[in-house]
C-alpha cells in the first residue's frame, strides 16, 4: 500500500471512531437537550430582533423628526439623520453584517419605507440646516432640551445652529479672548 493509500485508510479510521462516539453522544438526553434549547435560543434570538425592529420602525414612523445633514455628506452622496429618534441614513452606505440593532433598524426602514431617496427621508422633518457629525449633533440637542425644555422643532433648531455657531466661534478664539462666565440673554 503506498503512502497516499495508507494516510487514507488513518483518516476514515479516525473519522469512522468520531462518527460512532457522536452518534452514541446523539442519544445521550443531556446532548438532547443541549441541542433543542440551542434550536430554541436560535429562534427567540430571530423572534426578538423582528420585535425590537417593528418597535424601532413605529418610532421613526412617529416621530417628528429634526435632521441634521451629516458630515459625511457630500455632493454626490447626501446623508441626513434624526436627532430625536436616530433615523440615520448614513447606515446605507455600511456593511449591513455589521450594524449595531439600532442601526440596523435605521437601514432596514430607510431600505423598505423610503427608497433610500435623500429627499424623501429629509420631506419627512424639520431640518436644522446644519452639517455636523451625528454625535457633535445629538449632544447639541440634548443641551438644547436640557436647558429650554419643552420647545418646537423650529426653536430647538434655531437653538442649536445658535449653539453650534458659539462652539464654533469660541474654538477659533485664542484661549485669551474666551470668556469665562456664560452671558444670559
Amino acid at each position: 500500500m503506498n503512502e497516499l493509500e495508507k494516510k487514507y485508510e488513518e483518516t476514515r479510521s479516525k473519522r469512522m471512531r468520531v462518527e460512532n462516539e457522536l452518534e452514541l453522544l446523539a442519544n445521550n438526553e443531556t446532548v438532547k437537550r443541549y441541542f433543542a434549547l440551542s434550536k430554541m435560543e436560535d429562534e427567540l434570538f430571530r423572534e426578538e430582533s423582528q420585535i425590537f425592529q417593528k418597535i424601532r420602525f413605529n418610532e421613526f414612523e412617529n416621530c417628528e423628526h429634526l435632521f441634521v445633514d451629516t458630515i459625511e455628506s457630500n455632493e454626490h452622496n447626501r446623508f441626513c439623520a434624526c436627532v430625536k429618534c436616530g433615523l440615520d441614513s448614513t447606515t446605507l452606505r455600511e456593511d449591513k453584517s455589521w450594524l449595531t440593532p439600532n442601526r440596523l433598524a435605521s437601514y432596514n426602514y430607510i431600505k423598505e419605507h423610503l427608497h433610500s431617496d435623500y429627499n424623501l427621508i429629509r420631506s419627512k422633518g424639520t431640518h436644522t440646516d446644519l452639517i455636523l457629525p451625528f454625535e457633535t449633533a445629538q449632544n447639541i440637542y440634548h443641551q438644547v432640551i436640557f436647558e429650554h425644555g419643552n420647545i418646537n422643532d423650529e426653536q430647538v433648531a434655531e437653538y442649536m445652529r445658535e449653539k453650534f455657531y458659539h462652539t464654533q466661534v469660541t474654538e477659533m478664539k485664542p484661549k485669551s479672548l474666551v470668556l469665562k462666565k456664560k452671558c444670559s440673554r
